[in-house]
């Protein structure tokens, strides 16, 4: 079922990057992006294909690909570097790479123009990833507004990227952020054959409210955290990790629930509908109770959950985590036993077929 899934939302996604394809960057706007980042020239907006011509090309500004004129845009790295370069900017370009939806207009619910179908490839990013629409997180004040007004969910997925491919990239976090993060409302993202590492102090890989649809194939995850998991799949829906090899998890692998409450903004969607097939979990001396697959981590264990009451919808209404539905089977665990390291503290999820084994071909 997850392979299923995930070669058509590929083929899909192909096949969309494939039509209405932006130009090359100009001699001037690659000069432009390769300029060495200075403190008053940090980022780089990026509207146009850019190929490095070698594995020896570094860029040392912030990449921002921002609203629908980065859309269908290619940044394929051949192997070169985006190395972060930090100023001091506390102006929102504290990540190496930017993938975000652009306001116009005073309405905080309409107004949103946002990246579609946007490619990286080939790169080694020294720094974090965000791919964000309407806010940063579920604590912004536009969500939190949007929250509270029937028909969030598919209004705040409207305003933010979609079919956002990452494939082939390395991302090493040297700031302590989190690798990468997708944002609330962002959908059907797709990263495959890429190596999460470095060092958060959160997660791995978050994946925030109301997003939902992602797809990570055939990844190795091993970021150092300090006491957090690999993946945190907060009130994200309908995703996909399949095949991909977890290390580095002495503190959790992927962890499903939903974060009610916090900064007053109510999570409407719920951890429902993921799957979490052929992957390998890797484990050499931890043997401690940090699991490797929670579904339900949480069930309204924080002090803020009742921030956002008093409204009929989602976590406003229940602090539960409700992970239902969600698929976690023919996982490798090794040389542990299955059994204690998936934790079910949902209802009606398929848990079954996952194995313990000796080695791992290839490793």
């Amino acid at each position: 079922m997850g392979k299923l899934h995930l070669v058509l939302g590929l083929s899909a996604l192909i096949a969309i990057n494939s039509i209405c394809a932006q130009t090359i960057c100009s001699k001037s706007k690659r000069r432009e992006a390769f300029e060495q980042a200075t403190a008053t020239s940090q980022h780089f907006q990026l509207d146009c294909h850019l190929t490095f011509s070698s594995p020896g090309d570094v860029i040392t500004k912030r990449i921002v690909f921002a609203g629908s004129k980065s859309s269908n845009v290619i940044l394929n790295c051949n192997g070169g570097s985006i190395n972060y370069t930090d100023f001091g900017d506390k102006n929102g370009y504290i990540d190496a790479v930017t993938i975000k939806s652009l306001k116009y207009g005073s309405d905080p619910l309409e107004g949103y123009s946002r990246p579609e179908n946007t490619t990286i490839e080939n790169c080694k990013i020294n720094g974090s990833m965000r791919i964000k629409g309407m806010g940063s997180n579920g604590e912004a004040e536009a969500i939190k507004y949007s929250s509270r007004i029937s028909g969030h969910t598919q209004r705040i997925r409207n305003s933010s990227p979609t079919g956002i491919v990452v494939q082939n990239t390395i991302i090493n976090s040297v700031t302590g952020r989190i690798p990468l993060y997708i944002a609330p409302g962002v959908t059907y993202t797709y990263v495959s054959g890429s190596e999460f590492k470095g060092y958060s102090a959160s997660v791995g890989i978050y994946l925030d409210t109301e997003s939902g649809y992602n797809t990570f194939d055939g990844n190795y995850i091993h970021v150092s955290t300090d006491v957090r998991e690999q993946v945190a799949i907060d009130s994200s829906n309908h995703n996909v990790f399949s095949s991909n090899l977890f290390s580095a998890i002495n503190h959790g692998g992927i962890y499903l629930y939903r974060n009610c409450g916090e900064g007053g903004t109510i999570r409407h969607t719920s951890p429902q509908h993921n799957e979490i097939v052929f992957n390998k979990f890797y484990y050499k001396h931890y043997d401690g109770p940090n699991q490797a697959i929670v579904l339900g981590s949480r069930q309204g264990r924080r002090s803020y959950c009742s921030l956002d009451k008093g409204f009929p919808f989602g976590s406003s209404v229940s602090n539960l985590d409700h992970a239902r539905y969600n698929i976690v089977t023919d996982n490798l665990f090794l040389n542990r036993n299955p059994s204690n390291y998936i934790d079910d503290e949902g209802d009606d999820n398929f848990v079954k077929f996952n194995r313990q084994v000796s080695s791992f071909v290839g490793l």
